[in-house]
């Protein structure tokens, strides 16, 4: 039995106990994952750094800390591809890509989009997605699966696609920015994606326009929570990005 099989045979079996010693090994499985997926995106395309975003970052995710909707900072990771993307890995790691920050337009489209990407990790889909994707390689007895190529095949659902539109839409309310800044952002980046050919993220976040109308809809059913959160003014981004 090959290493990866064996990864996949003890994720299922754990999948199935209780939460006590089986929480720990799934944890380090997840957090095994995230890294060698992060190690494999640094090879393939060069790291971006940003003193705006981090800035950005660091007062997007203070002020959820500070209304206990997270209990910690998720690492961030921006690299250097001209696919507009933007993804949590297992472990809860967050990954944009510098072509999605050349397509936003405002703080608050940024702060949406990471916060769709958060709610895919405070709401455990890639977890999920891996033991299914596990079962599936497992039932069709692939000898030769590969960690990438599972991990490359594992895609949202309508429905968690949703539940992370409604983690953000409600994170937003909170921070005082309009539900409504996620559905922008969506619409931007499909526009953009449609000229260029260059998006992988509908690929794995299929947009729909149900989406799109519930986002829109808070605008008009919901007030946006005050004092708002002030975010510093979109401008041109100072990447510096490492070199292959």
């Amino acid at each position: 039995m090959t290493v990866w099989r064996i990864l996949i045979v003890t994720l299922l079996l754990l999948s199935t106990v209780g939460r006590s010693s089986a929480q720990i090994d799934l944890d380090e499985i997840e957090t095994a994952t995230g890294r060698t997926m992060i190690e494999q995106m640094k090879k393939a395309a060069g790291e971006c750094k940003s003193d705006f975003i981090a800035a950005l970052d660091a007062k997007l995710f203070g002020a959820l800390m500070a209304r206990k909707v997270i209990a910690r900072s998720p690492e961030v990771y921006i690299f250097n591809t001209a696919k507009i993307n933007a993804f949590a890995v297992p472990s809860g790691k967050i990954v944009v890509t510098a072509a999605l920050l050349a397509t936003l337009r405002s703080s608050d489209e940024y702060a949406a989009v990471m916060l769709h990407e958060l709610g895919h990790v405070v709401l455990g889909h890639n977890r999920k997605n891996m033991i299914v994707e596990a079962a599936r390689s497992l039932l069709f007895g692939s000898d030769a699966i590969k960690l990438p190529v599972m991990l490359a095949r594992l895609k949202y659902s309508r429905t968690q696609e949703e539940e992370a539109d409604e983690f953000a839409a409600k994170a937003m309310l909170k921070l005082g920015i309009a539900p409504a800044s996620l559905a922008n952002a969506l619409l931007r980046i499909s526009t953009t994606a449609s000229l260029n050919a260059k998006s992988d993220l509908f690929s794995t976040h299929p947009l729909t326009n149900d989406r799109v109308k519930v986002l829109n809809g808070y605008r008009r059913e919901t007030k946006v929570a005050g004092p708002a959160i002030v975010f510093p003014a979109w401008r041109g981004i100072d990447l510096t990005c490492k070199p292959l």
